[in-house]
């Protein structure tokens, strides 16, 4: 915005600027969204230029005030030394103690209470429209990440399905088959019936795949799972009003973290081999994505073996990452704890890098270097299980229905009127 700002002043200048007075306007209409954001730079620049005007408003400032109860709650918004937090009843001694830390108080109406709990830093700059430090942790509510699991655990689900937790190319490790799959007689095409390994949760379910490949400087990080059922959920559109529709429950078979051992390389093909162990047991795998390393060989092999996919790095989108936290934060992620993962969401960082944001890793000597391979497979998987959702072919005919047919359906309400084609039948769609 800086290059055009200028541009356009200096064009204003050199068009219609006489005896040193230059007539008209410009506005900037904009959030800053960092603190060194050129909007906030010039908000900084106001306080000692009378010629610059700022307004600047939260949202619940500009709606009439019948829209609100009228009790409102105390948010702390934070610095570079300290987090925004939510400030309680009977917290006035914390409150003070921020106060001396330099955090801001500000008195928000009780209505978006749900928003600043669920994710403080995002409510605090679309709501207050705060601008944060250019570096905050991304996953700012780390509690629904363990609610997630614990949630996960007591319904049953079997933990970590390997015997080990790192994987180390030429070492290897065994899968734990006793907990994942299991023979079953299922019946051909032609009504003959065989006996075949299928998994144990979701048995019909197509699978996908993320691959965050590497070569030796950092892990490969692999995550595999499935849509387990679609819920509805309450969401807040651009204009403040709430809404609500279909979610994916996703649900993580496994996450693994490969590395290379001493002096050597991660094996692509010991990769692929976790995933044909996987389909031999009967995970239709039908879907993968990949980060840009390598990607073409390990695409290629798949394809042979069925398995469709595209090229999505989840460093140059935040995209991914977003669909990661908002299944978290919504209680959408059914996943067994694996410490290697946890620790890598927990110090995730979201960085202003090129005047983009991106999720990265923290590089801060005293915060100590940590990977996040594994963290980027499963935020590939939610991204892909979203917005890629596959289906199994089993040869029989009825219509193809889409995603949004298959919510409505869920929901109870009638689909549009339009042509249907008559193609084989994919599984998914009896839901």
């Amino acid at each position: 915005m800086s290059t055009l700002y200028t541009a356009i002043k200096r064009r204003m200048q050199s068009r219609f600027m006489k005896v040193g007075k230059l007539p008209g306007i410009l506005i900037i209409d904009s959030s800053a969204t960092v603190m060194s954001s050129f909007t906030m730079q010039k908000i900084d620049e106001a306080r000692v230029n009378p010629k610059i005007m700022v307004r600047d408003y939260a949202v619940y400032d500009v709606k009439p005030k019948h829209y609100f109860k009228g009790a409102i709650f105390k948010v702390a918004v934070g610095n570079e030394k300290i987090r925004s937090s939510v400030i309680e009843k009977g917290e006035e001694a914390r409150e003070e103690m921020l106060v001396s830390l330099g955090a801001r108080i500000y008195e928000v109406p009780i209505e978006y209470k749900d928003s600043f709990d669920t994710d403080i830093d995002g409510a605090v700059q679309e709501i207050l429209g705060v601008s944060l430090s250019a570096t905050s942790l991304f996953i700012s509510n780390f509690q629904a990440v363990v609610d997630c699991i614990e949630k996960s655990m007591k319904a049953g689900r079997m933990g970590h399905p390997m015997d080990v937790e790192e994987y180390i190319c030429g070492e290897g490790g065994n899968f734990l088959w006793s907990g994942l799959s299991r023979q079953a007689k299922r019946k051909t095409p032609r009504g003959h019936e065989e006996e075949a390994w299928e998994p144990i949760v979701n048995p019909d379910e197509p699978r996908h795949v993320h691959f965050d490949l590497s070569k030796n400087e950092d892990s490969t990080g692999v995550a595999v799972g499935h849509v387990d059922r679609y819920v509805e959920v309450i969401r807040r559109g651009k204009d403040d009003k709430e809404y609500t529709e279909m979610a994916p429950v996703v649900y993580v078979d496994l996450v693994l973290q490969v590395t290379a051992p001493a002096g050597g390389e991660i094996i692509l093909g010991e990769v692929r081999s976790l995933i044909y162990e996987m389909m031999e047991r009967g995970f239709n795998v039908t879907f993968a994505t990949y980060d840009v390393y390598q990607h073409v060989d390990l695409s290629q092999k798949l394809a042979q073996k069925g398995i469709d996919g595209e090229l999505r790095s989840v460093d140059t989108d935040m995209t991914p990452y977003d669909t990661l936290k908002t299944a978290f934060y919504e209680g959408r992620i059914n996943l067994y704890p694996y410490q290697i993962l946890l620790d890598e969401l927990h110090s995730l960082q979201r960085v202003m890098k090129g005047g983009k944001f991106k999720v990265d890793h923290p590089t801060d000597p005293k915060l100590g270097t940590c990977s996040k391979d594994v963290a980027d497979a499963l935020a590939g998987l939610c991204w892909s299980l979203t917005y890629k959702r596959t289906r199994r072919f089993i040869g029989l005919q009825q219509p193809v229905r889409d995603v949004k047919e298959e919510q409505d359906l869920i929901l109870g309400k009638k689909p549009a009127k339009k042509k249907e084609i008559l193609l084989p039948f994919l599984m998914g769609d009896h839901k």
